[in-house]
């Protein structure tokens, strides 16, 4: 016998559990049978505004809530976002997060779809330049440190367009280090209850000033580095905050070493404001015909022969050499890029004395290019080559000096703990060599550089940040921590300069 149950007009209170019970004169069977109603999903909530206007640079994140009845009993949504009419790979969660560059203006969709059909949710993104201090900076600054608080004023009183900042004082200990608890209690913590008290305000670029710690160490003792690889060191305090924070800031640090420091650095980016980007907040020193022209690429390195701390790096040129094609295609011309390459034995050398640092063994030839003119941006091995750890403040032979217009450049190296500020390891230059008041051959801070990438701990070489990035954004005219951020490979990694700086 054939049995047929036709249901019509099916709604949620059709759906469940049916059961047929066959039965005759010797017994019964039953069957069972579960009935799901699968409707087209329902978009109920989506991220807000549909159109958006955002800077350069900036996090974006497109989300959706999405309903349907069945989708957890075989008949999953499924997710497919769209750019420009066409699909991203990968991008098939209800959610979808990007920073935003030349190429990101246009229509975002996404399209769910379960068994029964689909829905759709669109977003029109335009994408702009003009950044804004009171949308788009918060300054923060440790209440706990008068320095800190020195810094702060000067630089809201003589950095030019920033006195509408958005500004926060939080307070902790003015160590270079702060353990994971008390970076979550003291730091991020604060900035956290400051972004939901100001719930319009979302800012894309942070100031850390002197006095906020940089790095997230376990040691006992905060500030006991020993440069021993493998130390319990967790983050930098930077990539912590853009990493956990909802809009992915852009995070510098302006500590440069000193009041005096701060000071002399703040005084820079006060001249070549009001002289070379008048009214502008991203200053702009080539924009207002300041000569820095030139890129020096060091790609001298020790080769064969070195080891121990003396390491060898014959295979690993490439970290440098790449950006010279980064640099021509941003147009910069060929004259204006100094690369130079070689390996360095240990036939090279004259030992004085058999030990640490590198300063006792003199070398016998300097294949570096150790004075330019003009620079807008230097890379260099550093240490990791004859310059030792002196470079930048001398004595000769190892000083390399800058002349003519070269107060206005940035630098990367290829060094391990160079974002170190205090006890840092004597055999590396460093965040507070780089910003001494006779660095690369200046005086009275004149030479010091206006941005540098640097590492908080061990980044090894894959974690060294991209120097063509880095340098190819910056020739192209982007922000400084837009170049930084962009070319970031370690969770180590640390800026230190004026995010609103370009070339």
């Amino acid at each position: 016998t054939n049995s047929t149950l036709t249901l019509t007009n099916v709604n949620a209170a059709t759906q469940g559990s049916y059961r047929v019970i066959v039965s005759d004169g010797n017994g019964s069977i039953t069957n069972s049978a579960m009935f799901t109603l699968v409707t087209p999903p329902v978009i109920t909530s989506q991220t807000v505004p549909t159109n958006q206007i955002v800077i350069y640079g900036n996090h974006l994140s497109f989300s959706v809530t999405v309903s349907a009845p069945g989708q957890f009993n075989g008949f999953p949504i499924g997710y497919r976002w769209q750019s420009h009419g066409t699909n991203i790979p990968g991008a098939n969660t209800s959610a979808y997060s990007f920073y935003a560059d030349d190429a990101s203006s246009g229509l975002y969709s996404v399209i769910v779809t379960n068994a029964a059909g689909s829905a759709s949710a669109t977003w029109w993104v335009t994408v702009t330049n003009l950044i804004e201090a009171s949308r788009d900076l918060l300054v923060i600054y440790n209440t706990n440190s008068a320095d800190s608080i020195w810094v702060k004023d000067y630089y809201l009183a003589h950095r030019p367009m920033v006195t509408n900042a958005n500004v926060l004082g939080i307070g902790c200990a003015p160590l270079e280090s702060v353990k994971r608890t008390d970076y979550t209690n003291t730091i991020g913590q604060p900035i956290l209850n400051w972004l939901n008290a100001n719930p319009t305000k979302h800012p894309q670029y942070y100031i850390l000033f002197l006095g906020i710690p940089s790095r997230i160490n376990e040691w006992t003792n905060a500030n006991d580095y020993h440069c021993i690889v493998g130390a319990p060191v967790d983050n930098s305090v930077s990539y912590e905050l853009n990493s956990t924070f909802q809009d992915r800031p852009f995070v510098t640090h302006i500590n440069i070493h000193s009041t005096n420091g701060c000071r002399a650095y703040i005084d820079k980016l006060e001249y070549f404001g009001t002289n070379f980007s008048p009214g502008q907040l991203v200053i702009s020193a080539s924009s207002g015909g300041y000569g820095n022209t030139n890129f020096v690429l060091d790609n001298v390195r020790h080769g064969t022969g070195y080891g121990m701390f003396f390491e060898d790096f014959s295979g690993a040129g490439s970290t440098i050499s790449t950006t010279t094609n980064a640099l021509l295609a941003a147009g910069v011309a060929p004259s204006a890029i100094l690369y130079s390459d070689g390996l360095e034995t240990l036939s090279n050398y004259i030992t004085y004395t058999n030990s640490f640092p590198y300063t006792n063994w003199v070398p016998l030839d300097l294949p570096h290019p150790k004075g330019a003119t003009n620079i807008a941006g230097y890379m260099t091995w550093g240490s990791h080559s004859s310059l030792g750890s002196v470079y930048s403040i001398g004595p000769d032979p190892f000083l390399v000096k800058w002349s003519g217009n070269s107060q206005w450049w940035i630098i990367e190296t290829v060094e391990s703990y160079n974002g170190q500020w205090t006890n840092s390891c004597s055999n590396q230059g460093t965040v507070a060599r780089w910003f001494s008041a006779n660095a690369f051959g200046g005086t009275n801070y004149s030479f010091i550089p206006i941005g540098t990438v640097s590492h908080v701990d061990e980044p090894f070489l894959p974690g060294v940040n991209t120097a063509s990035t880095y340098f190819g954004l910056w020739s192209s005219g982007k922000n400084f921590a837009i170049s930084a951020w962009n070319s970031r490979n370690t969770p180590y990694f640390q800026a230190v300069g004026d995010p609103f700086v370009s070339k």
